[in-house]
């Protein structure tokens, strides 16, 4: 059989950007035989709540969140294992060149 090569073309005009601030990652249900059907993605955005008053109200005020957060979910991404790794080897290539460049302009990304 031969194979042939393809270069994708991505359209984005359409997407729409969202910031993402929480991610949360988990193994998709088995399929079969035991096996993780895939690695579940879950983004999201969560805005910190606004907190005003004296201490005591502010103290109240985040007694009354019980302690929880809301993150608007974002997407849920289901991919296969092979796809994961490709993903985190793309993201730490990005997460490097972002880096090299921050250094090369005396920026220190803490």
């Amino acid at each position: 059989m031969t194979e042939i090569q393809m270069t994708p073309s991505w359209s984005v005009d359409d997407l729409t950007l969202h910031p993402i601030n929480q991610v949360a990652v988990s193994l998709a249900p088995p399929a079969g035989g035991g096996v993780p059907d895939g690695i579940l993605i879950y983004l999201g955005h969560a805005l910190p709540p606004i907190l005003l008053g004296t201490e005591d109200e502010v103290r109240a005020q985040l007694t009354a969140l019980g302690g929880e957060l809301k993150v608007q979910g974002r997407g849920l991404f289901l991919f296969s294992r092979d796809r994961a790794a490709e993903l985190v080897a793309i993201l730490q290539g990005s997460i490097d060149q972002y880096d090299n460049i921050m250094n090369s302009e005396g920026v220190r990304h803490v």
